[in-house]
């Protein structure tokens, strides 16, 4: 059979944003860069890009977005390019659907995004904003997690098709690995999870008919793992070895995709198909708001690995140049005091633009959102990415925190989510133990959604940011809720004293201690956070710049729920030791109960057209609208001079319902007047 070709100038494109290697049209997609090498320091994501030309943003009416927003799919070009008919994709993609249906009871629907009155007022917005929630835990395996592995899954079935036609005879080899086909069954897929994006994994790949190895680590939930083989799924666990970096099961996955194994995992750096799959719920949120007329000035994601807050940013971003929104909203990636590896790159970024940005006559200081397409952020850009380490390495003690899912070692896909963050002029947020507790509370009873505290981690950090001031009443944000709460009874943990069978609240100190020392001020954004340099490695490999938590992070080692922000028992006030505890110190004068300021800080990008994610159709017949930056609250070092950004505080202040959102004066437990 005659080798088909994809049209010169195909609507989609698949470039890795690390090397800049292009896929050629005529060949099946790899999910990975073809051009990765092991140690290479480069950060390859194989991203989809599309011409603005030749693609224009749907307005479909169908329930299932893999079918509404289907001419956004690479699958969807190649597919009418093997001589597919529009309704011949469908048919498939709605085949893949019914099957995931048959597994799980329930397929892809768009989910509910809609105003909470009820959050809104909890948390002092006026009429004219509020709090758009989006609802995912009704989704597939009850969480978003899916909605990543279904466009993995149909990527994977269209490059079937198109190595089909390549083959001799149209008969299929099988196999989609990046090195080429194999004789026989297709290769086993592979994710590294024990929790919704494994469950989500295990349902798609088992209504696909596919094999899928599941590397888990040792404290997985028994009813996850039950979950797991009921669908087939076959399980590695995975010890981490002492003083090993990096999380054993991700290495673990690694070794198996070197074997042969398909990367069916949520991670961009090795699926880049993740990233498209998860748009659809960022493209579902810019429908919704086109059909209410709203403007959404802010949306807050939680984040670990990173694929969700880079989908959802690209979804936004291909909005805006596909002329559906005229101004981006600010993206605020949300991570926890136990592990916060992409604010420490952010900082780090943003530690390199200062430098290149303070020669110009606005200075160095980032204030909204940036063009991309600017040479000096450009290459701070392609800098970072081609030099990885720099900016991104595992964090160095195991992460622990409530908000069990977004506890990656690494943000992997973090190079676009910092994109995302400086186009839009938001930034990341670090939220503690307390205020993911009390966020995941105001969740549940102001919306009736069982979401669980990974699901409503974004949410603390708006409560974060409207402690501080910076978010208005006027304004109108979103939240994602992500992941459902499931009934599992976790097993404690060796040298557990008490049973997990507690509430959870009871474990938790509402007014958590932590370390009492204040990130250096800054008198110029140019300033690296720590004392290393931003243009070299870490000094220490084995922790990063932000690292001072580490001396005074560990809790005594018997109690079930660990980690920072998590309160305990202490030998005395002033004792730092742990081996002997006693009842808590009631001097609040002592260590561990005061509230302290270790968190990355981030400076807000000035405004300049933002960056083009796809080829430019025309220039904009106007520029896009000013973001309005809330004025900075009082701070009690205001009188420095040469001060660019304000200091931020972490607050973990149990939640007033009567709170408002204009700024307040610091108390002065936070060093206020």
């Amino acid at each position: 059979m005659t080798r088909p070709n994809l049209p010169s100038g195909s609507p989609t494109a698949l470039v890795c944003a690390g090397c800049g290697h292009r896929v050629p049209e005529n060949e099946p997609a790899p999910l990975a860069c073809p051009h990765a090498v092991p140690g290479d320091d480069i950060d390859h994501v194989l991203s989809r890009l599309l011409d603005a030309a030749r693609v224009g943003f749907p307005h479909g009416r169908e329930a299932n977005p893999f079918t509404r927003y289907r001419e956004l799919f690479h699958a969807y070009h190649v597919g009418r390019a093997l001589g597919w008919s529009d309704g011949d994709y469908v048919a498939r993609v709605d085949g893949i659907d019914a099957d995931i249906a048959g597994v799980d009871g329930r397929g892809f629907r768009v989910t509910p995004f809609s105003r909470s009155d009820a959050l809104g007022e909890r948390l002092g917005f006026s009429a004219a904003g509020g709090v758009l929630v989006k609802d995912e835990t009704g989704n597939v395996a009850g969480s978003h997690k899916a909605r990543h592995l279904m466009g993995t899954l149909v990527e994977l079935e269209a490059g079937e098709a198109l190595r089909r036609a390549h083959s001799p005879g149209g008969t299929a080899p099988g196999g989609t690995a990046p090195g080429g086909p194999a004789p026989g069954e297709p290769p086993p897929l592979a994710i590294a999870s024990c929790g919704n994006a494994a469950l989500a994994a295990a349902v798609v790949a088992r209504a696909a008919g596919r094999t899928l190895d599941v590397f888990i680590p040792v404290h997985a939930n028994p009813a996850v793992v039950a979950r797991l083989r009921d669908l087939g799924a076959r399980l590695t666990v995975c010890e981490r070895d002492r003083g090993v970096r990096g999380d054993p099961t991700y290495q673990r996955m690694l070794h198996a995709l070197a074997n042969g194994a398909v990367a069916f995992t949520c991670q961009g750096t090795l699926n880049g198909f993740a990233i498209e799959g998860g748009a659809t719920l960022g493209y579902e949120m810019v429908s919704q708001l086109a059909e209410t007329g709203r403007r959404l000035d802010r949306v807050f994601v939680q984040v670990g690995g990173g694929a969700l807050a880079s989908a959802v940013a690209q979804a936004f971003l291909e909005a805006r140049d596909l002329g559906v929104i005229d101004r981006l909203p600010r993206i605020h990636a949300v991570q926890t005091l136990g592990g916060y590896p992409l604010a420490r790159a952010y900082d780090r970024v943003v530690a390199r633009l200062g430098d290149r940005l303070r020669d110009r006559p606005e200075g160095g200081a980032i204030a909204g959102p940036l063009d991309l397409a600017d040479p000096s952020v450009r290459d701070v850009l392609a800098f970072a990415a081609r030099h990885r380490s720099m900016f991104m390495w595992p964090w160095a003690e195991e992460p622990k925190s409530i908000a069990t899912g977004i506890l990656d070692d690494e943000t992997y896909d973090w190079l676009a989510v910092v994109r995302g963050m400086l186009a839009s002029g938001g930034s990341p947020v670090v939220v503690g133990e307390a205020t993911l507790l009390e966020a995941n509370e105001l969740a549940r009873s102001a919306t009736g959604v069982h979401v669980d505290p990974t699901g409503s981690a974004g949410l603390a950090g708006l409560m974060d940011l409207a402690r501080r001031g910076d978010v208005r009443p006027d304004e109108t944000v979103a939240v994602l809720f992500t992941g459902i709460t499931r009934r599992f009874v976790t097993p404690a943990p060796r040298g557990a004293t008490r049973a997990l069978a507690a509430p959870l609240a009871d474990l938790i100190d509402p007014d958590p201690g932590q370390a009492g020392e204040r990130v250096a001020d800054r008198s110029r954004v140019g300033d690296d956070p720590g004392d290393d340099r931003p243009d070299r490695p870490p000094s220490d490999p084995g922790e990063g710049p932000d690292r001072a938590l580490r001396a005074v992070r560990g809790q005594p080692g018997d109690l079930v729920v660990q980690g920072p922000g998590v309160a305990g028992p202490m030998a005395g006030p002033g004792h730092g030791g742990h081996d002997d505890p006693v009842d808590r110190a009631a001097n609040p004068g002592g260590l561990g109960l005061e509230v302290g300021l270790r968190r990355p800080e981030v400076g807000r990008p000035p405004a300049p057209p933002p960056v083009s994610r796809v080829i430019a159709r025309a220039a904009p017949a106007t520029e896009p609208a000013a973001v309005t930056i809330a004025a900075l609250q009082p701070h009690p070092h205001d009188e420095r001079a040469g001060r660019l950004l304000e200091h931020r505080v972490l607050h973990d202040r149990p939640l007033d319902t009567d709170h408002t959102l204009i700024p307040r004066t610091p108390s002065p437990r936070l060093g206020g007047a």
